[in-house]
């Protein structure tokens, strides 16, 4: 198969909803991998943050591909900022794990609010002492 023949069908399997998450969310790493960033891909990632069960593991798998993209859009941005925060406030400690991270990647600073709100829930001593650490990192990330 040529290279871009590869590319676009990777490209087609992150865009089938007929294909399942773990195809889709093989599909976009690979590509990623390749220095290849689509946004076809994004938005699967995306879709699976809100239509995966909070225990699904390619839930967590989406999250923590979002960051390595580059040179989003504003909208862009913003709709991985609402399903990160989605998953924030997850009832699977590690999706909540997931999302902190992905937050801190991004240097997403206008998750502190809600990074501020989970920790004030958090059950868990090692969860909360994590989310804790992201929530350093990004205030940390902040300032000049």
């Amino acid at each position: 198969m040529g290279e871009e023949r590869g590319f676009s069908t990777l490209e087609d399997t992150c865009a089938g909803r007929g294909w399942g998450p773990r195809s889709r969310t093989d599909s976009a790493s690979y590509l990623l991998t390749l220095g290849r960033e689509s946004k076809v891909c994004l938005n699967a990632l995306l879709d699976i943050l809100q239509s995966e069960p909070d225990n699904s593991g390619y839930k967590m798998v989406a999250a923590e591909l979002l960051p390595q993209f580059h040179d989003l859009t504003p909208e862009e941005m913003h709709a991985v900022f609402l399903g990160l925060k989605q998953c924030l406030a997850s009832s699977d400690a590690a999706m909540r794990l997931s999302a902190g991270k992905a937050f801190v990647d991004l240097r997403q600073s206008d998750a502190i609010p809600a990074l501020q709100k989970a920790i004030s829930k958090e059950e868990y001593g090692e969860v909360r002492t994590q989310l804790e650490a992201d929530l350093k990192a990004l205030l940390a990330s902040e300032k000049p």
